[in-house]
């Protein structure tokens, strides 16, 4: 079973997607442990999205339940290719004070997700993103493929 709705490509929109993940994870009973790992990673990509995206059109969300867990799938119409399986380095060791600011939310994901997949279309110029998290997995290691 899953879930979809599409949200406006601005930030305001968050509150709603919240709420959204909200009713499908009462609503499937997924496991409530996972929702914040899960609602922490939609809201890292749906922000770069509408900070960094060429688009207007509305992003698809869905939430399909697992098994042992949930997927989330962000379709992204009207998108540049960015491949958030493959973020730009960051040097960690450095202090805080001597890096530029940002660019930490797309390092930390794969992190938070067992598996994370990037799918893009050039002809229709839209950007797939696929993630799942199962309950009793850790929070450390997940994969880059779905």
């Amino acid at each position: 079973m899953s879930d979809g709705r599409s949200f406006q490509r601005e930030l305001a929109a968050l509150p709603e997607i919240f709420a959204f993940t909200a009713a499908a994870y009462e609503r499937h009973r997924l496991a409530p442990e996972l929702r914040p790992s899960v609602d922490l990673v939609i809201e890292e990509l749906f922000t770069n999205m509408v900070k960094y995206g060429a688009g207007r059109s509305p992003v698809n969300i869905s939430i399909m339940s697992l098994p042992a867990g949930v997927e989330v799938t962000m379709i992204e119409p009207d998108a540049d290719y960015f491949d958030v399986t493959t973020p730009p380095p960051v040097d960690i060791t450095r202090p805080a004070a001597d890096r530029q600011p940002g660019q930490l939310g797309l390092h930390l994901i794969p992190r938070f997700v067992d598996a994370i997949d990037y799918a893009y279309s050039p002809a229709e110029r839209i950007g797939r993103i696929t993630f799942r998290k199962s309950a009793g997995a850790g929070s450390a290691g997940g994969s880059t493929s779905c």
